[in-house]
């Protein structure tokens, strides 16, 4: 047993990096919350025709190529669609991802930065998370190591080539083009590299093999030239920004588990083995292409995304990171001896491992916007309280996002909103709250941009928050009738003058009013007019603060307006937000409430004077009565 164990010992310590890495990738796997591109994968798979779901699906509202939406159409309509089902084909791309990651590194270098790789590639944050989710980055990640595999029986070594060989070379590239285009465009970086290795041996077959994988992504042409007319991700009315000076050092920091304690030990061991091993480190050519591949995506996409549209997120950067790992890994091992390669893969694996699971708290933490604790908590509420006592609305993308579990949770619950995020959806929610006659009234939404004016809709006739389960990047709300408290409210009848209000008679008109005989006339000869004024110290803020303003407007044709927020500091503006009311009112003639709400600096002074006024951007009049501001303490969303 003991001369077996001695002869075997890197597949023992390879197979159990593979059983930690399985273990770290299915604990809790079905419990976690499916993402919004889970979900948005999912929602596109339900046609009636395969047809339909590669034009309906794939071609019109994605920007992925085809390959794993087809995967998926396929696997789930024999297998179902839960949570673990559906990431089951992931997480083992995954697991084959860290052996094929140690037999590159072990042909490469040696076998010891084989296995440091595979323990990097296990424990790390990164890798799992992206080997977890049912997105294609984990087969992108296989089949572009599986393209490198196959590149390297080519190129690297002195064995004769088999056909076989460029058969597979061509089938994993074409895997990956099908898969991710980051990924196409790293195996892309890895076709031209070989252009530098070509030999009287394998130029031709190389050569023949480029023109067989051009051959096979013909059926896909229509589709990416679709999908590259219609932009991207980013843009003005995108929500992806351009990467600031200093973007790669996060990224580099975020690979590590944002951890100090494994940054440190990485760059210790990294220290020490450039220390002993430097002048023994050979395959400078290969260290040279590790690097390229792992550089060229970034400085590729950066460029795009500062002077073209932005693209570039961590995600995508995962193609080229393991080439990157196993630089790092052949400097720390040098000729590779396994005693302390032995010492070398303890420490990263103990380390990682620690990082990952006790320190970033891998396994208890929400990644990505929640779907599942939304539904849950619609469900827990409806159970306690009857349904018939509450009204429900959500803000998501898609009603499938939350219907999926709904459904799976076996619950049956009916939404009067879906969405929020334009005029006319805003109208809704304002249509429901109004309308609703049950004590309850549930709000949420999850992983889509929502104004903190929406609250203020909400709580405009549901002023008492019951419960409030607040998650990352989402958050669902229980309100109930009752009386409200503020840290600080001021308002006027405009009846009469009133404190911080400066109402200049000459806005005041009698013709139209909600309460009382006055109302503020504004039309195209009156672009401002009567204003809130006060100090900071006016506030008494002492927390975390956030400031509304209120008001009941009435519209005419082609009036159009902005409730604005202004902070001044010695006649300078320090802090400007508006909201604008035609996103409140968007029908004429009808009176209704229209709010503003931002979240305070905390850079404030006291003598800071706030101002909160109307802007008047329109032709069109338009009249305004029972103004109000207030503050209360934030809460903080996640």
């Amino acid at each position: 047993m003991k001369e077996f164990v001695k002869q075997h010992t890197e597949t023992i310590i390879l197979l159990g990096i593979i059983a930690i890495g399985a273990l770290l990738r299915f604990y809790n796997l079905s419990g976690f919350s499916l993402s919004n591109d889970e979900l948005s994968a999912l929602t596109r798979l339900r046609f009636d025709s395969f047809s339909d779901m590669l034009e309906l699906g794939v071609k019109q509202n994605d920007m992925h190529p085809a390959g794993v939406q087809i995967f998926l159409y396929l696997w789930t309509g024999v297998f179902g669609n839960g949570a673990f089902v559906v990431r089951l084909p992931f997480i083992l791309c995954g697991l084959a991802s860290i052996y094929v990651s140690y037999r590159i590194a072990s042909s490469w270098f040696t076998k010891s930065a084989g296995l440091v790789t595979a323990a990097f590639i296990c424990v790390l944050e990164y890798t799992i998370l992206y080997s977890q989710i049912a997105r294609p980055y984990s087969p992108g990640i296989l089949f572009s190591l599986l393209a490198v595999w196959f590149w390297t029986q080519i190129f690297i070594g002195d064995k004769p080539v088999r056909k076989s060989t460029y058969l597979w070379f061509v089938l994993s590239v074409s895997a990956c083009m099908y898969t991710h285009y980051y990924c196409f465009l790293f195996v892309g970086i890895v076709c031209f590299t070989g252009l530098f290795f070509l030999n009287k041996n394998n130029w031709k077959p190389y050569i023949i093999s480029g023109i067989a994988i051009l051959l096979l992504y013909l059926p896909h042409l229509s589709i990416l030239h679709y999908q590259m007319s219609i932009g991207g991700i980013g843009g003005p009315d995108g929500w992806l920004g351009p990467p600031k000076d200093g973007w790669f050092w996060g990224y580099l920091y975020y690979c590590f588990n944002d951890s100090t304690i494994l940054i440190s030990v990485v760059g210790i061991l990294t220290g020490l083995g450039l220390l002993v091993n430097f002048k023994q480190l050979k395959q400078y050519k290969l260290y040279l292409v590790a690097l390229a591949w792992f550089l060229i995506p970034f400085y590729i996409g950066f460029y795009y995304s500062r002077h073209v549209n932005p693209i570039l997120q961590y995600s995508i950067l995962i193609f080229g990171f393991p080439y990157f790992i196993m630089i790092l890994a052949s400097l720390m091992t040098g000729k590779g001896r396994l005693g302390p390669a032995l010492f070398i893969v303890f420490a990263i694996f103990s380390t990682g491992t620690f990082s990952t699971v006790v320190e970033k708290q891998y396994h208890h933490t929400e990644h990505f916007g929640v779907f599942k604790p939304i539904a849950e908590s619609v469900i827990r509420w409806e159970q306690e309280l009857g349904a018939t006592n509450v009204t429900n609305a959500i803000s998501v993308f898609d009603p499938y996002y939350i219907h999926y579990y709904l459904e799976h949770l076996k619950h049956d619950t009916k939404f009067e909103v879906y969405r929020t995020q334009k005029p006319k959806e805003m109208a809704q929610l304002i249509h429901a709250v109004a309308q609703s006659n049950t004590p309850y009234f549930i709000y949420g939404w999850a992983n889509i941009s929502n104004p903190i004016e929406n609250y203020e809709v909400v709580r405009n006739k549901y002023p008492v928050i019951v419960e409030d389960d607040i998650h990352f990047n989402s958050r669902i709300t229980l309100f109930s009738k009752g009386k409200r408290t503020y840290n600080f409210y001021s308002t006027t009848n405009l009846e009469s003058p009133a404190q911080y209000w400066n109402i200049k008679p000459n806005d005041i008109d009698t013709t139209n009013a909600v309460s009382g005989k006055n109302s503020i006339k504004f039309d195209t000869n009156r672009p401002y007019g009567s204003n809130f004024t006060c100090l900071v110290s006016d506030l008494k803020i002492d927390t975390l603060t956030t400031i509304a303003a209120a008001i009941t407007a009435k519209w005419e044709p082609g009036a159009s307006a902005e409730l604005v927020l202004d902070i001044t500091r010695n006649d300078s503006s320090i802090f400007w937000r508006s909201s604008k009311m035609t996103e409140f009112i968007p029908e004429q003639h009808q009176w209704g409430k229209i709010f503003l709400a931002r979240e305070l600096p905390e850079i404030l002074e006291a003598n800071d004077q706030i101002k909160v006024y109307i802007w008047n951007t329109g032709k069109g009049a338009f009249y305004v009565d029972d103004p109000a501001v207030y503050t209360y303490p934030t809460v903080k969303e996640r």
